[in-house]
């Protein structure tokens, strides 16, 4: 007499666990994707800051050792110190606009804005696109304390009323542990009103360029 196989039948809570354990799965999954996805924008943001590092010290040979923001006429000094990646060619007081030949960006001479895209962060690009194409966001903000010795800060002040010219790349006493610029959100210390992200682009990490070229990450918790 053969016997009859009764089909086996999951019970509902066998179900949910399963379920259960699938989400946690993908849940896991999504955050080591999501933590790859920040890591290799930041290292992408980490070779665009070499890329600035490099062309400022090239704009430094063309203009008598001084950095972007030299006086250009007697009402045009300075660079502000938020920076965008969108200007145009009347930006004379955005260190964009400074070094824009010299990261291969050809200006349109009509006034139209354009992007350089060595400025355009990937991780702002990636949590908050709208920033890119803004001309008053900060996606990076330039050191913009006073520097010892120099009684001011390296990039000058564009402002009419305390107009003041950058200063030579070679008075900064420390290149190597002075920062240039970095990135910038709300958490920051001393950020202006500009248009930013609430949180770094880079999740618990900021990234910063020195004088002297190199870059390095920091935990968001530690500023220069």
């Amino acid at each position: 007499m053969k016997t009859r196989k009764v089909p086996v039948a999951f019970t509902l809570l066998e179900v949910m666990i399963a379920l259960l354990l699938v989400a946690v799965l993908l849940a896991i999954t999504m955050g080591v994707m999501g933590t790859m996805k920040k890591k290799a924008q930041s290292v992408e943001c980490v070779s665009n800051l070499r890329f600035i590092g490099s062309a400022t010290i090239r704009f430094t040979v063309d203009h008598g050792g001084y950095l972007p923001g030299v006086r250009l006429s007697e009402t045009q000094a300075g660079v502000a110190s938020s920076v965008s990646p969108t200007v145009n060619i009347n930006s004379w007081n955005r260190l964009t606009r400074a070094l824009a030949p010299y990261l291969g960006t050809t200006m349109p001479e009509d006034g139209s804005l354009f992007v350089v895209e060595a400025f355009a962060c990937p991780g702002i690009r990636a949590i908050a696109p709208e920033l890119i194409d803004d001309p008053t966001a900060a996606v990076y903000r330039l050191n913009p304390f006073t520097l010892p010795g120099l009684g001011q800060n390296a990039f000058g002040n564009p402002s009419r009323t305390t107009q003041k010219e950058s200063v030579r790349l070679n008075r900064i006493l420390q290149p190597a542990t002075t920062y240039m610029m970095g990135d910038v959100d709300r958490e920051a210390r001393g950020v202006g009103s500009w248009p930013m992200t609430d949180r770094p682009a880079h999740g618990e990490t900021r990234n910063y360029l020195f004088f002297d070229g190199h870059v390095e990450t920091w935990p968001a918790s530690r500023e220069p």
